[in-house]
């Protein structure tokens, strides 16, 4: 299951946001205002998923190759029964990243 994906650079995002898509239930909804990227959301892991073209930032295009790179990250939910022991700390130290993600960025919504 899909938690939460990191846009950065991409179509309406700049810079780097976290955006929480579910708690672990079973639904999610993505509701706002005109133009604030509830569709770049779906564009970004779309393109992530699909192998489809990247939408790169306005304000990332004008700044050149290199100097801000566009980013797709979706975060998955997985029981830890289900991941090898050896994995475990790794796995924690993501969880507690970003779990408090959004407390040391003032920029995440």
């Amino acid at each position: 299951m899909i938690i939460g994906v990191f846009l950065r650079y991409f179509k309406t995002y700049s810079g780097t946001h976290y955006i929480p898509l579910s708690s672990g239930s079973s639904f999610c909804g993505v509701v706002g205002n005109n133009g604030i990227g509830k569709s770049s959301i779906l564009e970004g892991l779309d393109a992530f998923f699909n192998g489809k073209s990247w939408n790169v930032n306005s304000s990332s295009k004008r700044a050149g190759k290199g100097r801000s790179t566009p980013h797709v990250v979706p975060l998955f939910l997985i029981k830890k029964s289900d991941l090898p022991s050896v994995h475990h700390s790794d796995a924690q130290a993501l969880t507690d990243f970003v779990l408090n993600y959004n407390l040391r960025n003032p920029e995440i919504w």
